[in-house]
């Protein structure tokens, strides 16, 4: 799981790494906080089907991230 508040110094890096884990069998879920997040970078780092809400999120604060905990929660119990 991987959170991000901003967007990366190096988005090709960023997903290639992302990448690697998913090729070591590791399922990647990324949450995006706050509005200055590239969801498409976070899509492309995240594991499949990649859809918002399944394997990757967009919050618009720290606040507001209780809900995708427990999706996320459930999600890895599961």
């Amino acid at each position: 799981m991987t959170f991000s508040a901003g967007g990366s110094d190096n988005s090709d890096a960023s997903i290639e790494a992302a990448q690697e884990a998913q090729e070591a069998d590791i399922h990647m879920f990324i949450v995006g906080v706050s509005q200055d997040v590239d969801d498409n970078e976070l899509k492309q780092m995240s594991s499949d089907p990649k859809q918002l809400g399944e394997n990757y999120f967009m919050s618009p604060d720290f606040e507001n991230l209780s809900g995708i905990l427990r999706k996320l929660l459930t999600k890895i119990v599961h």
